[in-house]
């Protein structure tokens, strides 16, 4: 498990207040906390969602569970009111430079291949908080051994917390078949010809891949074994409907 060397003060946008830290194994990652301020399931669905794209192959960040050592949190963390931070586990993605992604971005993204698996992620989960923003921008610029330079961008989905259409599902009603809509600007970008490799190989996964993908995580989280069972059921029958909720979006 990576353990975290350095937290950075600066806090990230958003209301999760996530931090970038140094990590022992030289990567650099996204610190996003339990317990979160969204409610007792958005971390765990990040780090279950980043999995199941990484099944996939969709462009998504790498999530990991992390240890920060509580010593090395900002004060306002430890003592805010709402849900202090003292315990040592939360997930980490790994760290990608870029910003918000705009439709006008199409044209210079170079894994244009990587649309369909975006969308079937997204709508494969029903994963909410997706308008107008939360699809990103990748940039990179690396200096190859020759000297030379070479950039890359990427569209990729981050924030995944809402997963089953809510930052927390804990006391949600989750039905399978509700509809979804894909992000406007992705989904004139996909057909379903398109889509249909990649669902094709959602429709594969074996039902004990996909449970491997909620089964690991932190037992101070409070994620029970209903929970866990309530979300791994949800997706495991979502796949009986994602033919239909595809359809009502592409091409």
């Amino acid at each position: 498990m990576p353990n975290s060397t350095l937290v950075h003060p600066h806090a990230l946008p958003g209301v999760t207040k996530a931090r970038v830290g140094d990590f022992d194994d030289m990567v650099l990652r996204v610190i996003k906390w339990h317990p979160p301020p969204l409610g007792l399931t958005s971390t765990y669905s990040e780090l279950a969602a980043s999995r199941l794209g990484q099944l996939i192959e969709a462009p998504v960040v790498r999530g990991a569970v992390v240890h920060v050592d509580p010593a090395q949190l900002p004060e306002e963390l430890t003592t805010q009111a709402a849900q202090p931070i003292t315990q040592p586990f939360h997930v980490g993605f790994t760290y990608s430079p870029g910003e918000d992604f705009r439709p006008e971005d199409y044209d210079k993204i170079e894994n244009t291949p990587a649309l369909p698996a975006a969308a079937i992620q997204l709508a494969w989960l029903q994963i909410a908080d997706q308008e107008g923003h939360n699809q990103y921008l990748y940039q990179l610029e690396q200096v190859l051994p020759d000297k030379t330079t070479r950039k890359m961008n990427h569209f990729i989905v981050i924030d995944q917390a809402a997963i089953c259409g809510h930052h927390d599902w804990s006391n949600q009603d989750l039905r399978p078949n509700t509809p979804y809509s894909l992000p406007p600007h992705l989904k004139v970008r996909v057909s379903i010809e398109d889509a249909e490799p990649i669902l094709e190989n959602v429709m594969s996964l074996g039902e004990e891949e996909i449970r491997s993908c909620f089964g690991s995580y932190p037992d101070g989280w409070g994620i029970e074994d209903h929970l866990v069972n309530k979300v791994t059921e949800f997706v495991l029958q979502r796949r009986d409907h994602l033919r239909d909720v595809l359809n009502s979006n592409l091409l």
